[in-house]
């Protein structure tokens, strides 16, 4: 409890200095580059997480009440739970290691490891996240391997959850590898009223364990999911689809309710925001450049904000 606390309180670079020392306590080689600290391990799984927060003001207030953790300041679980999830895994298996910088503002540090030569020579069978609020989710982003999936779900009890974009969205692509982002107990992200359930954190730890161990004999690829055709608001729901499938359909058809741009040219934007309460809403605009979705999203609903906007992506 205390380390995770100490982290909380810590900011970004603070984070990386931490971390390259920790790694290297740990019987890793540590690479600290501008974006990213990266750690090859002996276990071929590479484990995810971002090492800034939303939060302007550094962290110093901490509250514990009724198995909750906050912080006045905002508690920075998003992503500090991941970075802690992933000292207390590498303690058993050595697993390789990304701590990522400025998810937030765009998966800036990801990117900039994409550009590398490390990203070819990972030499693992997939990626896990640490970076999903809640406790049970397992998202799996615009990767379609129905096996690793399968695998993930098998291993940990966790559901396939959706989600907008984090750092394997980007990394998965890169390698070529499958990647889960797995819940990590926190809740009410990109807000001060954020709070985190230790307990659920140490749950999932467990859990990622499990899965790591289980027997992976050839990396699982990552495959691009081929969304439904909306077009004409005529929607196949026979065999073609999957139950996947038509879950996002449903999502579109329920959250949207209009028609979505059929023009190549045009570029959406899809955008997960918290309301007062901290409940989750998706909302979209589109746009011939992403200046022109995001003028169409604040225009369109006047009462967003972008220090209210938790996750979103370019489609």
């Amino acid at each position: 409890m205390k380390t995770f606390q100490d982290i909380c309180r810590m900011t970004q670079p603070e984070v990386k200095k931490y971390m390259d020392a920790y790694l290297a306590s740990n019987q890793y080689d540590p690479i600290s580059e501008d974006g990213f600290l990266y750690a090859k391990g002996d276990v071929p799984v590479l484990l995810v997480a971002h090492m800034d927060t939303v939060h302007k003001v550094k962290c110093t207030e901490i509250i514990e009440s009724d198995g909750k953790i906050s912080s006045p300041q905002g508690i920075g679980g998003d992503d500090r739970c991941g970075v802690f999830m992933i000292m207390n895994i590498i303690k058993k298996q050595h697993c390789s290691v990304l701590l990522c910088e400025d998810e937030e503002i765009g998966c800036i540090g990801a990117s900039k490891f994409c550009k590398t030569d490390y990203i070819k020579q990972l030499g693992v069978n997939y990626m896990i996240e640490f970076d999903r609020k809640g406790s049970t989710d397992a998202v799996f982003y615009n990767c379609a391997n129905e096996d690793f999936e399968n695998f993930v779900i098998d291993n940990t009890g966790y559901k396939t959850a959706w989600g907008t974009f984090s750092d394997i969205s980007k990394l998965g692509p890169a390698a070529k590898r499958a990647a889960v982002n797995l819940s990590c107990g926190y809740y009410k992200a990109h807000t001060l009223d954020e709070y985190v359930i230790y307990d659920e954190m140490m749950d999932t730890i467990d859990a990622a364990q499990s899965l790591i161990a289980a027997e992976c004999t050839v990396p699982f690829e990552y495959k691009e999911r081929k969304l439904p055709n909306y077009s004409k608001s005529s929607y196949n729901y026979g065999d073609t689809y999957s139950l996947y499938d038509r879950d996002y359909i449903n999502m579109y058809n329920h959250q949207r309710q209009r028609k979505l741009v059929e023009d190549d040219l045009y570029l959406e934007l899809e955008v997960v925001a918290n309301d007062e309460n901290g409940d989750e809403s998706v909302y979209y605009a589109k746009g011939k450049s992403k200046a022109d979705c995001w003028a169409d999203l604040f225009l369109t609903y006047t009462h967003l904000s972008y220090d209210i906007i938790t996750d979103y992506s370019f489609v």
